[in-house]
């Protein structure tokens, strides 16, 4: 990726993942990396990390993403994580109302699909972390 994805890109992966890779710049690649060396030095899953150091006993959580996607900067990145005993994979339409309802709960505030925010997950080729079941969420101007 040679420059930052826009809004305008990221709203055609609203609800419907993208086939491409989008990748974070090189500085925070190479951040991501190094986490991931000290995991596997420590002999620690990046799996076991997240269900403790992210979810800890919450069954969900929106957490402001630590390695983000490479974006303009009028984006923010964030991670709903999932915690349902081992299964990695849900029906996202069953859960957009939630999203939602997280998303304003979380910024107190009304959002909009596409305005203020958009997500969707990975395809199985593109997760890095495909233990947990999670979704990729855009926020736009948010303070």
């Amino acid at each position: 990726m040679l420059k930052p994805i826009t809004w305008d890109i990221l709203c055609k992966y609203h609800r419907c993942s993208p086939v491409e890779r989008i990748g974070r710049n090189e500085e925070t690649e190479l951040e991501y990396q190094k986490h991931l060396n000290l995991l596997k030095q420590k002999n620690i899953p990046i799996e076991k990390h997240i269900t403790d150091n992210i979810l800890c006993n919450n069954q969900v959580i929106l957490v402001e993403n630590t390695f983000p996607y490479w974006t303009t900067d009028d984006i923010r990145h964030y991670c709903i994580w999932w915690n349902y005993c081992g299964k990695n994979k849900l029906n996202i339409d069953e859960y957009d109302d939630y999203i939602h309802f997280l998303l304003e709960e979380k910024f107190n505030k009304q959002m909009k699909p596409l305005e203020d925010y958009i997500y969707f997950e990975n395809i199985s080729e593109n997760k890095s972390i495909p233990q947990i079941f999670h979704i990729h969420v855009f926020l736009r101007n948010i303070n």
